[in-house]
């Protein structure tokens, strides 16, 4: 059984007080069976993606946990919810959604070779890897910085928004990210009006946890 079915919080007993419920559950190889922790890595394994990534010659590579976990996982997930929506609109009840993503990354993949010449990196003479993309009408010595904060909003006008726009119900869409955990400590802290050597016992006691903002890059 999962964790919140021990805490008795399972999908069976919510939708007893809640017909209307959507009961989302994220997982590596589903709800039912014998495997149950699992990582990104694995479930890539699993549904024999992993084997297309890289040369045929050379071994696999993971690419990060882009594919699995956020592709196969988190985006998959969020499109089986809003199918639910839709149906409950209808229907007036809500249902369990069994997300695997070992089953979402082996559902498209069987019939598909994406292997060929053009999607290859290439190693070129000076020993760095190269792919040629199509030009894309940005001149690298006029892009603005993007190592720093203050340079983000102009460098934000240039990136397309990735959302798809709508007709009727046109939105902008949201390209800032969740706040670290404790990213924020600092600034709460001093507008309640604690000093520097107070921030600094908590910190050490373990009552408080500071992280900075770091680009990804």
């Amino acid at each position: 059984s999962c964790f919140m079915e021990k805490l008795g919080m399972g999908p069976e007993e919510l939708l007893k007080e809640n017909p209307r419920l959507i009961y989302s559950c994220l997982t590596g190889y589903g709800l039912s069976g014998a495997k149950a922790a699992g990582h990104d890595i694995n479930y890539l394994v699993m549904s024999g993606l992993l084997s297309m990534l890289g040369r045929s010659h050379e071994k696999p590579y993971a690419p990060l946990n882009l594919v699995a976990d956020f592709a196969g996982g988190g985006l998959t997930c969020a499109f089986r919810v809003v199918l639910a929506l839709l149906e409950r609109t209808k229907l007036c009840r809500g249902q369990v959604i069994d997300a695997s993503m070992v089953r979402t990354r082996s559902a498209y993949y069987w019939d598909i070779n994406c292997k060929g010449i053009f999607t290859i990196v290439y190693l070129i003479l000076d020993g760095s890897k190269m792919a040629i993309p199509p030009r894309l009408g940005l001149d690298a010595v006029n892009l603005p910085p993007q190592m720093s904060f203050c340079d983000w909003p102009e460098l934000r006008q240039i990136f397309t928004y990735p959302a798809p726009v709508l007709s009727r119900t046109p939105a902008d869409p949201c390209l800032t990210r969740d706040p670290f955990i404790g990213e924020h400590t600092r600034p709460v802290l001093e507008e309640s009006g604690f000093k520097p050597p107070e921030e600094k016992q908590l910190l050490s006691a373990g009552i408080i946890e500071c992280n900075a903002a770091k680009a990804k890059l």
